[in-house]
């Protein structure tokens, strides 16, 4: 579980952080929200979902049929096993949270939990927080401008999806999880029926708004489902090549920063 603390100059001015070189941190995760701004990478590998929150529907990336689980998280090396990874992931350890205080207010936070968080006196490798002037450093600067622009991305693509479940064409969605396994609900979709029969003034005003689109982008999405069988398969291969081989040290390369902090 993440101890997510509020970055502070005061604080945290000689922190800084290594790079993570693999996704354990989100190998429990069942889904990942994601927004508008992603959607044309994400049809190829995900199957897009709404989830029930306390004010409506949140859109999110289905990456598991079994809670605790992430199918796209290879459960040794900790590698990702598609060519896109959701922005949610891309600025850890970073995360941006709502105030305690001011839930208009959005806080930078670091996982305290990350082996990564260092002094950059004691590990020169290391990316410092802040600048000798007390201020975000070049690369944490980078990151935070990240955050905002999928922040408000996030905002944007919750106004599409409040305006789906206004025009009454989000419905559950049920899908058999595994054999064995403890059965995963809350799952939501686009009626399609619902949506071919809308008045044309309500698809007129989705269309406008994007929301028509978003709409389309999840039910063709749906078919990315028949992939997860091979995911399963390949994830019990891997696991029991461990089992065989459980002194093999997990090494894996992703991209660096400019690749890492983009919509692609």
């Amino acid at each position: 579980m993440s101890q997510w603390n509020a970055v502070s100059p005061t604080d945290h001015r000689h922190l800084g952080w290594l790079p993570y070189t693999d996704y354990t941190f989100a190998a429990q995760d069942t889904f990942a929200p994601v927004v508008m701004e992603e959607l044309a990478h994400l049809l190829a590998y995900y199957p897009l979902c709404f989830i029930q929150q306390a004010a409506g529907y949140q859109l999110v990336a289905l990456q598991s049929l079994t809670p605790g689980v992430n199918i796209y998280v290879t459960p040794v090396k900790g590698q990702w096993l598609a060519p896109y990874v959701p922005a949610r992931y891309r600025s850890y350890p970073f995360r941006l949270h709502a105030s305690p205080r001011d839930p208009e207010k959005q806080l930078l936070c670091f996982d305290a939990d990350y082996p990564g968080i260092t002094s950059p006196g004691d590990t020169p490798q290391a990316q410092p927080f802040f600048n000798d002037q007390g201020q975000p450093s070049e690369q944490l600067s980078r990151v935070i401008d990240f955050l905002q622009k999928t922040h408000d991305n996030l905002l944007l693509t919750q106004k599409l999806v409040d305006q789906l479940q206004q025009a009454e064409l989000i419905e559950p969605w049920p899908i058999q999880a595994q054999q064995d396994a403890e059965p995963i609900s809350g799952l939501n979709r686009i009626n399609e029926k619902y949506l071919q029969e809308s008045e044309p003034q309500t698809i007129s005003a989705l269309a406008k708004t994007g929301a028509l689109g978003l709409a389309y982008g999840q039910l063709y999405s749906q078919a990315r489902l028949q992939d997860f069988q091979r995911r399963y398969q390949h994830r019990q291969q891997q696991q029991e090549q461990a089992e065989a081989k459980a002194n093999v040290a997990p090494v894996v390369t992703i991209g660096d920063d400019d690749d890492i902090l983009r919509f692609r």
